[in-house]
């Protein structure tokens, strides 16, 4: 049935509508709706007991990105079509320092898309929307330093710990809304804005840096116990201890957000075009 269906569509594509494959490029800027949960620990205790000066609950969370994004669309009709999109997303460091300590968290991330078009043309103006369903794949990361001074009675003056976030990819949706000016047959710039819902959900947790002045302290690195974390249900324990070194530490689940409204702003080109009646243009 599948298949029939795909053929049929396949068809219906070859007939007298008018359609185009099309490629775009484009940058755009987001604000990222803040979640709400209270503040947990995020670091495997071992080393925050170890290094007390880390010791904190963490509430952090991402406010504002950037994105780049490629994609490829087939409008099967002047009013009809869909659209593959992928992106690189980038949301802006969230950098903390109280005079000691300072904490950085950052991610990076790629982002795919399928969207449904629905245009409808105005002259040289063509005014869209899309409807569509994303996944994200990426990384969190959470660098820590803290530095001395001389002012505190310790025996080093900086020390660095930085941990690494996997394991959150979550499907999604947006909406977009946008406009695009044709120059000509074959080019165009367009405008859009966009809401999208994105949740980032890490499962693990894992150490990759550890210095004290400057001196490599990545001890115990092979064993999950001491060098990762798990992330698990609302019911558990921020911390466990255990005889078996070999299971990471277990804490709370996260749930970072990267889902907000949006502006884009790119450039269109067509790639192929068949108007009606005609077999084709390359």
């Amino acid at each position: 049935m599948k298949f029939l269906l795909f053929l049929i569509t396949l068809i219906l594509c070859q007939f007298s509508w008018g359609q185009h494959i099309y490629g775009s490029v484009s940058v755009g800027y987001q604000h990222i709706n803040q979640g709400s949960q209270p503040p947990s620990y995020i670091v495997n205790t071992y080393h925050q007991i170890s290094n007390p000066w880390f010791w904190r609950l963490e509430d952090l969370s991402f406010s504002d990105a950037i994105s780049s994004d490629l994609s490829f669309g087939h409008m099967l009709t002047d009013n009809i079509g869909y659209e593959l999109s992928g992106s690189y997303f980038k949301p802006l460091t969230v950098a903390e320092n109280d005079g000691y300590t300072e904490r950085q968290f950052s991610g990076r991330f790629l982002r795919g898309s399928a969207k449904l078009i629905l245009s409808v043309p105005i002259k040289k103006f063509d005014l869209y929307t899309k409807l569509g369903v994303n996944y994200t794949v990426g990384k969190l990361f959470h660098y820590q330093r803290m530095y001395n001074k001389g002012e505190l009675p310790l025996s080093f003056d900086e020390s660095t710990l930085k941990y690494e976030y996997t394991g959150g990819s979550k499907l999604g949706y947006n909406l977009a809304l946008g406009t695009s000016y044709n120059f000509n047959n074959w080019l165009s710039l367009f405008t859009e804005i966009y809401a999208i819902y994105q949740p980032f959900e890490p499962s693990k947790g894992q150490r990759t840096e550890q210095t004290t002045d400057g001196v490599d302290e990545m001890q115990y690195n092979d064993d999950p116990y001491f060098s990762q974390v798990q992330f698990g249900d609302e019911s558990e324990w921020y911390y466990y201890t255990s005889d078996d070194k070999s299971q990471p530490q277990k804490l709370y689940k996260r749930n970072y957000s990267l889902g907000g409204i949006g502006i884009n702003l790119g450039i269109k080109f067509t790639l192929w075009s068949k108007k009606k009646g005609e077999s084709g243009t390359p």
